[in-house]
């Protein structure tokens, strides 16, 4: 699971009674929206997302840019091409595009163009911390979401999960404090967070009280929602070994694929040359 299927994901376990489309195609040519939800009533979930439901349209176009991303303020116009070819698409006329559409703009940082037209009046702020909305005339309403700037509140949970850098780590001290740790999706999202963030969060107590035991036993179903490479590249070999064992590390995803993933002299610090011959002579044996 990368960053962005990271939001979609999310998005989708926590907007209930809302359709969710992540990756629309859209055009002629190959190119996708990162996420159309359709919301006629409002959504039901184990948490509300309020900062998007109480803005949302019928229908609503998202482009999402995360922490590793670099967002530019082409973007932004790219997404106004997305709505006329979805309208193209569906046969929606121009009359129908204020009451029936918004378009989402979500960055996890703050996007380094944004000041510029803060500057310019082409987007303003809203009064709700990381929600600004384009001023320029347009078809219909434009917001830009930025994840890092929200209130730590228990409202913006679990948009928060998807912050980095010291806006993380204070989410994380919210959640401690008021003992949040229910429902259990959120605590999905709290374990996906802490490997993603691993340089972040790794040795903050609170995640020890929030998690003192999950992220040791879900470390196998993190390798397999987002991948051994990228829980290792988050998180190190050596430390994926520390949290739940050399032998159960072996166990859960075998050493070949471990030599294959990180490569051979990587596997050899982590486990020993023992364990590496071992299995390079069943490697040998095995029939091609």
């Amino acid at each position: 699971m990368t960053f962005d299927q990271f939001f979609k994901q999310m998005i989708r376990d926590f907007l209930k009674g809302c359709e969710i489309f992540p990756d629309t195609p859209v055009g002629k040519l190959p190119l996708k929206i990162d996420l159309i939800i359709k919301c006629p009533k409002k959504a039901t979930g184990p948490v509300a997302i309020s900062i998007l439901e109480t803005h949302f349209a019928p229908i609503n176009l998202f482009e999402y840019k995360s922490s590793h991303d670099l967002p530019k303020k082409q973007d932004l116009a790219k997404l106004m091409g997305y709505l006329g070819l979805y309208c193209d698409q569906h046969e929606v006329g121009l009359d129908e595009i204020p009451a029936k559409f918004s378009l989402w703009y979500i960055a996890a940082k703050y996007p380094v163009f944004l000041g510029e037209l803060l500057n310019e009046q082409i987007i303003v702020e809203t009064g709700t911390p990381g929600l600004y909305q384009l001023q320029v005339p347009f078809l219909c309403p434009y917001f830009v979401l930025v994840i890092n700037e929200l209130e730590i509140i228990e409202e913006n949970l679990p948009l928060l999960l998807l912050s980095s850098g010291e806006p993380l780590k204070n989410t994380i001290r919210m959640m401690d404090q008021k003992g949040i740790i229910q429902p259990s999706k959120l605590e999905k999202y709290l374990r996906l967070a802490y490997v993603m963030n691993y340089e972040v969060l790794g040795k903050m107590t609170e995640m020890e009280r929030l998690l003192p035991e999950s992220v040791r036993r879900s470390i196998k179903l993190l390798i397999q929602d987002i991948g051994l490479r990228e829980v290792i590249e988050q998180i190190g070999l050596d430390e994926v070994i520390k949290v739940i064992g050399r032998d159960e590390v072996i166990k859960a995803i075998g050493l070949d694929e471990m030599i294959k993933t990180v490569g051979l002299d990587e596997v050899i610090k982590a486990v020993g040359l023992d364990k590496v011959e071992k299995a390079l002579r069943k490697l040998k044996k095995r029939p091609k």
